[in-house]
C-alpha cells in the first residue's frame, strides 16, 4: 500500500493537483469505492471542497465512475 501511495503522490504532483487528492484515490487501489464523505473526513475538507476536488479529478482523466446522487 505504501508503494501505491508513493505512485499516487507522484501522479498527482505531475498533474498539478494538491497532494490531498491522494486521500480520494487511495481507496481505488484496493478496489474500494471512492466516497466523498470519507475523502472529506480524511483530508479535513468542507463538503463543497471535497466535491470540487473529486470533480476535478474526473475532469482531468482520473477514471472514477460516479455512483449515487453525484452522477449528474
Amino acid at each position: 500500500m505504501s508503494r501505491a501511495r508513493t505512485r499516487l503522490v507522484e501522479g498527482i504532483e505531475a498533474a498539478g493537483l494538491d497532494e490531498r487528492a491522494v486521500y480520494a484515490l487511495l481507496p481505488a487501489f484496493s478496489d474500494a469505492k471512492v466516497r466523498r464523505t470519507v475523502y472529506q473526513q480524511d483530508a479535513d475538507l468542507s463538503d463543497q471542497q471535497a466535491i470540487r476536488d473529486i470533480r476535478e479529478l474526473v475532469a482531468r482523466g482520473w477514471r472514477l465512475v460516479p455512483h449515487g446522487k453525484a452522477q449528474a
